[in-house]
Formats: structure tokens, sequence, C-alpha cells
């Protein structure tokens, strides 16, 4: 050991986070130290020495440091049960009137972003969506529960790739649009890492949006009225507890890593989209069979109610215009053809018309479907892995028309059929 601490610089790793196959785990602290536990035993110092290397702590600058709230120390925190139940207690003291299942899919995710790092596919993404006046106390409880917060306003991509070595932050975007939500959906998507011209543009982290209306790019979203946020949470209460949760949280991470990433926890009878959710969270808290049994019937509570809400959405409609042209094969299909179509669908129940072109094309650039620009107007291509994209979304969605897969539709026989499949064997 006393060879590797004499190792010239080139020989020395800088880092803030590591994770071994033996077990052992290295976190930085908020002191500038690491800290090193294994086999039960902890040490703190300035570099560390294991399986052969040398391990130095990362330096930060003072902007960052302070952004990110690394904690002072790790802590017992008994059962994964124990803690999750311990985060839903507090919250709710906090938050007023949240529902058990939505208090317990929060938790659950806040401590999954102290494992996104190993976690099966990295960190689910968090939408929380509602009034912006409710953004604030939200996001204070998130930084303060989750791994690493780094609240973006106008950051590139290429500065998050300059971030040090292990840092696997928790991104939290309240503006979307600045830095662009797909873009970062699709690096989380990949685990969390982006490459364009083989070079890293963002490291493996996690991802919390606050958005005013539900992201359909999301599969895990939280309305904030269902967390029932008070105008102004106490900044003593909040203070409370990140004081004693963070190191919880930590010792759960140096202690479990190993468990999580090698977790098998699967589950049936969710929407694909939310199966990939069930299992992230299921792998957070593995070992706890109740905890992921509840992770399970909530997410479908969670879905049945977005449904019900969603339904009669513009976005829902919207989806309708699109699978009526979809299922009569069309290769393509003008904007402003399916404004039309969605102002028939909305007329045809008795209420306003929805849409002009413009807006519809909007909507369409929510659900994350782009039109081009073509000389007739603005056109939508509806080829083959659009249409099961649409019958995915509108799925998702509970869009009234899906309620009844059409006759002859592969994508309704696939992903409709094979969903009410699942539903009536109990699966």
């Amino acid at each position: 050991m006393d060879e590797l601490r004499h190792q010239s610089d080139e020989d020395v790793i800088c880092t803030t986070a590591e994770l071994f196959p033996d077990g052992a785990a290295i976190e930085l602290l908020q002191n500038g130290q690491l800290l090193f536990r294994h086999d039960d035993q902890e040490e703190t110092a300035a570099e560390i020495a294991h399986n052969g290397h040398l391990f130095r702590a990362a330096r930060l600058d003072l902007t960052l440091l302070s952004a990110l709230r690394l904690p002072t120390t790790s802590s017992d925190y008994g059962t994964v049960e124990d803690l999750v139940r311990g985060m839903s207690d507090q919250l709710r003291e906090i938050l007023g009137g949240a529902d058990n299942h939505v208090l317990s899919l929060f938790s659950t995710t806040m401590l999954s972003t102290s494992l996104g790092d190993c976690l099966p596919g990295g960190a689910p993404v968090l939408n929380l969506w509602g009034p912006e006046e409710y953004y604030l106390p939200v996001a204070e409880i998130v930084m303060a529960l989750c791994r690493r917060p780094l609240q973006l306003m106008d950051a590139s991509l290429e500065r998050l790739a300059a971030l040090p070595r292990g840092l696997h932050p928790t991104l939290i975007l309240t503006e979307p649009r600045a830095i662009g939500l797909p873009t970062l959906l699709r690096a989380a998507h990949h685990g969390g890492g982006l490459l364009r011209g083989g070079c890293l543009l963002m490291p493996r982290c996690s991802l919390v949006v606050f958005t005013e209306l539900p992201s359909p790019l999301i599969d895990l979203r939280i309305p904030l009225m269902a967390l029932a946020p008070k105008p102004s949470a106490s900044a003593r209460d909040i203070g409370e507890l990140e004081n004693h949760f963070a190191p919880m949280l930590l010792r759960h991470r140096l202690d479990r890593h190993q468990h999580v990433a090698n977790s098998r926890f699967a589950t049936e009878g969710l929407a694909s989209g939310l199966a990939v959710v069930a299992r992230q969270l299921g792998a957070a808290v593995e070992g706890a069979n109740d905890l992921q049994e509840n992770i399970v019937e909530a997410l479908g509570i969670l879905d049945e109610e977005r449904k019900a809400e969603n339904c009669q959405s513009d976005e829902a409609v919207a989806l309708e215009a699109l699978l009526v042209v979809c299922h009569e094969q069309k290769p393509s299909a003008l904007v402003s053809e399916l404004s039309e179509i969605a102002n028939t669908i909305t007329l045809g129940r008795g209420e306003r018309p929805f849409s002009t072109p413009k807006l519809y094309g909007a909507t369409l650039r929510r659900l994350g479907l782009r039109p081009r620009r073509h000389s007739s107007g603005f056109v939508l291509t509806l080829d083959t892995s659009a249409c099961r994209r649409i019958h995915e979304i509108g799925r998702d969605l509970g869009v009234l028309s899906l309620v009844e897969p059409v006759a002859g539709c592969k994508n309704c026989a696939s992903i409709l059929g094979a969903d009410a499949g699942r539903a009536e064997s109990g699966a």
C-alpha cells in the first residue's frame, strides 16, 4: 500500500465515486475526503488504495460542490423497508395529504437515484407535472433526497461531459425547452450516456423533469397535485429531511450496490414502459419483496388514474386522429388533414373544436412526433415504426378509440391485444 501511495500523478485515479465487484465502494464526502467502505468497515482519507489502484478525491469548484449537497457521513438505515417507509412518513408530514401509493413511488424513485449507475438501464426518469407554483417546494424536496442534485437552466451537454469521474448526478430540469428534453431522454434511456462523434456528451445520471403538462415522452409521471405540496415548505423541514436521510441513503448505496446490480426482478401486467420502470425501481429495493409488490401495484394505480385523466386530453384526441389514418394504412398525412379529423372527433362528442393546424403540430411535437415541411404543408410520415409508436403512445394515454383493438391491425394485436391477454390471465 505504501508503494501505491507513492505512485506518480499519472497513475492516480481522481474520482468522486467507485463501485467494485468485491462489494467495496468509494464515495466523496462534503469535506473533500473519500469514504471507503468494505466488509462493514469504513475508512476516510484523501487517497484510498484498493485492488492495485490509488484513488484520490477529485477537486470540485465551490459552485459545483455547493450544488451537489454531498453527504458528510453514512449511517445505518435498518432495512430498505424501514428506509422507504421512513421517507414516506416524513414526506407526508411535510407535504400534507398525499396518497400512500404516490408517496411510496416518490420515495422509492428518490432512493433509486442513489443507485442509478448500477440499475438495469439506469435510474428511471421522473416527470413531476403541474402548476409552476409547485415546482420550487417539490424541487427542494427532490434536492434533499436525491443523489448529487444539479438543477439545470441552460447547461450544454458538452459541459456535462466535463464533470469529474464517478459523479453520476441527478439532473433536475425545470425548463425542459432550455436544454433539449428529447436529447436528455435519449441519453437517459441509454443508461445515462450519450455519444456523439465518438465523444461522451453526457455521463450516467438520474433525471427529474418538471413540466406544466405531463410529458408523453416519460413513462413515470406523477402529478404535483397528487403530492399535495404546500405553497412553501419550511426550510427547516427540508434541512431535517436531508440531514436525516442523506447518510442512510449513502449507506444503502455502499452496502447494497452489488445486490442491486445483480437483481433479476421483473413483472408482467403493466404497459411496456411502466414494466421497465417497475424493473428499475424493484431492483433498487432488491430483496424487499413487499416493497417490490407495492411498486407494481402503485404503478398500476397511477397508470389507471393517468388514463382516466388523459383519455380526452388534447394529446389523446391528436392520437385518435393519427390512429384513423394509421388504420387506413396511409403512408403519410398532412397536419392540416389530421387537425380536421381531430376537430371532427371532438365535435362528434358535443365538444368545441380542438385545434388549428398550428396547435395540432405543436401537440405532435409534445408527443415526440415531428412533421416535416413539404410543398403542400407539414407532413407526418406514417411508416411501420411511426405507426407502432403511435399505438404505444395511444395505449399509454388511454385513448378511447383503442378500448377495442381494430381487427386486422398488427399493432393493435401485438400491443393492445397482448396487454389485454395479460390482464385477463391475471398476470
